[in-house]
This record gives structure tokens, C-alpha cells and sequence, in this order.
């Protein structure tokens, strides 16, 4: 009774192995998280910095949103040790100007206080700076005017800042960042679903911060409304995408294997290309995204010897994704059917041996 029982168990446990379907892990696109900020600084002594409060973390992005009020105001440069800083996108107007810029963190060392230099004469100046993770540096670097972005600018009292993007996001997930920067007044009661994380007043001007973290793709829009009263304003908007993400299922394989290859957080409705150790893969299946930047597809594992190898896939933005930390496995065959047919084997040969002893005691 014993070895029968043996016997049932091994037989299932081959079943079990031989039909395992490989396990998807769930994913999705990088969330986009503030760490922390903001942190403001004003123009003292002709001099604007903002200090955070903690180091910021390597791979992260800090967004400074810099609204300056004198004759001919411009930012020259950012300057922070361990972080590269890009100007994502700026406005101006007689008298007034505002800008958004984008710095990556490249050192676990990096400094935590930010240098603004200021160029024209500067009568009022104030900066606003927050730390993030989950966006895409890659594409802040080859798009320096980031997904969307959008300005107005009035001459006239009016008490709202409204700005809106002409053109819908390319991104389902993206951190939307606007700012305003107001004579006279302070600002409150943001628009369109926007937090507020500056607005005070300080030698005689407000500086806006919005931030609008979305995970579907729209029109673009923010505002504030003056506080008390009405004033001459700029204002402006960029919208910055997620870092995307992709799975292999399974993550090895033997040369000529089909392979899951699933994409997360790329440009909605974007036809998808990938490579294999740099040579292009035909995909087959969807491979165009839908509305929230997913596609799933597979391909066939090329003629490549044993080892490790990255899978790049691309939208047609440029945006990529790979599986660098978890590259994928060629072998000749999977752990799965390796271990499975141990087992066939051990239970083909454990039901001969139970065979062979009945027949010699009859």
C-alpha cells in the first residue's frame, strides 16, 4: 500500500511539472513617488539656493520650478554636486520670467543644496524644489522639452493662471508640474486636480508649484487664483512620463522557444520594436500599445549560446525599457523540463521495479 502511495505521488508531481505554466509576474509601470520637497528658497544677497531637507538618492530626479522678477530675469545655470540638471522648459515676459528644470541624480554622494544662477538684474527671485523617483531619466535626457509642456502669459489683472497643453499627453503615466509666478498677490486654490506646494508671497512676488501625478493621458492643465486681488502673471506647464517596465515569461529558454514579452508605461497607441543582444527581434502577436502604454507579444529565442542576454524593447518615442537586472537565460533546455523529466523518469522507473517484484512472486 506504502509504494502504491509512493508511486501516485511521484506519477503527479511529473504531471504537475511537465504541464507548469510559467508564473507571470505581476508589473506595471514605475510609479512616480515625490520623496520629498518641496524646498524653497529665495533670492538673498543676490544669491538663490535651495537646500532639501535629505540627500537625494541616486537615479532620482529633482524638478525645480524658478520664477525671477527684474530686467531682462533668466536662470544661466544650475549648478549641485552629483546631480546634472537640464532646462526642461521656460517663459518669459517683459519684467517677469519662470522655468521648469529637471536635474538627475547621479551619485549616492550628491549634494543636498541646489545653486540657481540668476542672469539679468534681479529685483525678486524664488525657487521651489522636489525629489522624485519613477521617472524616466533616460527621457529627460534626449527630450528637453519633456512630453507636453505649455506657457501663457497676461498684461492685463485677471485672478486666474489657467495654462493648458495644446496637444494630449503621450504618456498614460506622468508627473505633471506646473508653476505661476504673480505679482503682488499670493496664490491658492489650484485647478484641475493639482496639489499646491508653494504660493506665498516674498518681495512682492508668488511663486506657484503644482504637481499632478495622472496615469491616463489628457490635456494638460493647471491654475491657480490670486489671493486678495489681481496681478500681472506668467505661467507654465510640463508634463514628464514614467519610467517603463518589461517581463519575460518565461525568463529562459532553449534557441527557437516562444517567449511572453510583456511591456508597461511606453506611449499609448505606439507600434513596439525589440532587439536581442542588439539584433532585432520579430515579435509576433499585438505589438502596439493601448491607451495605457501596455502590449504583450512573444518571440522566439534566437540561435545564441549559453548565458545571459538583454531584451530591449522601444517605442516610437524613443522611450525604452530593458531586463539588464534580470537578463534573460539561454539554455537547452529550461530548469522546468529538466526537472520534470527526472521525475518521469524516476516514476516510469519506481512502477518497473513494482512490476518486476509481483511478476517474481507470482
Amino acid at each position: 500500500m506504502k509504494k502504491n502511495l509512493i508511486i501516485t505521488i511521484v506519477l503527479i508531481l511529473s504531471i504537475v511539472l511537465v504541464s507548469l505554466p510559467s508564473f507571470v509576474h505581476a508589473n506595471g509601470p514605475q510609479a512616480i513617488t515625490r520623496v520629498q520637497g518641496n524646498a524653497r528658497g529665495i533670492l538673498t544677497l543676490g544669491s538663490l539656493s535651495v537646500t532639501l531637507s535629505n540627500t537625494p538618492s541616486s537615479g532620482n530626479v529633482l524638478v525645480a520650478v524658478i520664477g525671477a522678477k527684474g530686467t531682462s530675469p533668466s536662470v544661466g545655470s544650475i549648478s549641485q554636486t552629483g546631480v546634472t540638471w537640464y532646462n526642461i522648459f521656460s517663459t518669459s515676459m517683459t519684467g517677469y520670467d519662470i522655468e521648469v528644470w529637471a536635474g538627475i541624480v547621479d551619485s549616492a554622494s550628491a549634494s543636498k543644496t541646489t545653486t540657481i544662477s540668476l542672469t539679468g538684474t534681479i529685483t525678486s527671485a524664488v525657487a521651489d524644489v522636489c525629489e522624485y523617483s519613477g521617472l524616466n531619466t533616460a527621457y529627460i535626457i534626449s527630450h528637453p522639452q519633456g512630453d507636453q509642456t505649455a506657457s501663457k502669459t497676461k498684461t492685463s489683472p485677471t485672478t486666474t493662471t489657467d495654462t493648458t497643453a495644446t496637444d494630449p499627453t503621450t504618456y498614460a503615466n506622468e508627473l505633471w508640474v506646473g508653476g505661476a509666478i504673480l505679482n503682488t498677490y499670493a496664490q491658492s486654490s489650484p485647478t484641475h486636480g493639482f496639489t499646491l506646494l508653494d504660493g506665498a508671497i516674498s518681495t512682492g512676488i508668488s511663486l506657484s508649484y503644482l504637481e499632478n501625478i495622472v496615469s491616463s493621458t489628457g490635456n494638460a492643465e493647471s491654475g491657480t487664483t490670486a489671493v486678495g486681488g489681481s496681478g500681472v502673471w506668467v505661467a507654465i506647464l510640463v508634463t514628464l512620463p514614467a519610467t517603463p517596465s518589461i517581463t519575460l515569461t518565461p525568463n529562459y529558454g532553449g534557441p527557437g522557444a516562444t517567449i511572453t514579452l510583456t511591456g508597461y508605461g511606453f506611449a499609448v497607441d505606439s507600434p513596439m520594436t525589440a532587439t536581442f543582444d542588439g539584433s532585432p527581434l520579430t515579435l509576433i502577436g499585438t505589438t502596439t500599445t493601448d491607451s495605457t502604454g501596455y502590449f504583450t507579444c512573444t518571440f522566439q529565442v534566437p540561435s545564441e549560446t549559453n548565458g545571459g542576454y538583454t531584451v530591449i524593447a522601444t517605442d516610437n518615442q524613443g522611450a525604452s525599457a530593458d531586463n539588464s537586472l534580470n537578463p534573460f537565460t539561454v539554455t537547452p533546455e529550461s530548469p522546468v523540463g529538466v526537472i520534470s523529466s527526472v521525475f518521469a523518469c524516476a516514476a516510469a522507473l519506481a512502477v518497473w521495479t513494482i512490476a518486476t517484484k509481483r511478476k517474481k512472486i507470482n
